[in-house]
């Protein structure tokens, strides 16, 4: 049974859409620092560029990365050395590497997308999943799930769509079982 431990506020993590673990009370968290809804729609559907991506080491939240267009997810290889963003607005996964002890990133490479990426996630064998709208929901219901393959430096190096269908609308997250994928869906 999960318990509630704590609760993490700041003004820096405003409309705070994805989560990705690093243990012991570290994590990355994606975030829009726009102060009203106008300006979050406008730096979403105008490509602005003013989201974040956040780091809390356990005190404090500082910005990891600045710059990116509508960042939806986040996640962390199991090594701990790559941190992948999903810009939805931008249509791309961004790759980065992570210095152990500052914790600071360096942007490496990226890839466009099929879709409109909504969750990322990373398996055992370090391959990305990623899931999403084809479309806009509000014009399609299509759903896509692409599997990203990773280089032995972190790099996206291919994709692969996985499913592509009008069957689940506007997927919303993905997660891959021993012979299974699991997609999800709002």
């Amino acid at each position: 049974r999960l318990r509630h431990q704590a609760t993490i506020q700041s003004g820096m993590a405003r409309r705070g859409q994805g989560v990705a673990s690093l243990g012991n009370d570290r994590f990355f968290l994606t975030a829009n620092p726009a102060s009203n809804e106008l300006m979050a729609w406008a730096d979403r559907w105008l490509v602005l560029g003013r989201a974040y991506l956040l780091f809390y080491n356990g005190t404090v939240f500082r910005q990891a990365v600045s710059g990116i267009s509508d960042p939806s997810s986040v996640a962390v290889s199991a090594d701990g050395q790559y941190v992948y963003v999903a810009s939805r607005a931008e249509r791309r996964l961004i790759a980065f590497s992570r210095e152990e002890f500052t914790g600071t990133l360096t942007e490496l490479d990226s890839i466009t997308l099929p879709l409109r990426p909504e969750q990322i996630g990373i398996d055992a064998n370090n391959v990305l999943w990623v899931a999403g709208p084809a479309r806009l929901p509000e014009l399609s219901g299509a759903s896509r799930v692409v599997r990203v393959f990773l280089g032995s430096d972190g790099v996206p190096q291919s994709q692969e769509t996985v499913y592509a269908g009008d069957g689940i609308v506007a997927a919303s997250g993905v997660a891959r079982g021993e012979n299974r994928l699991f997609i999800g869906s709002f």
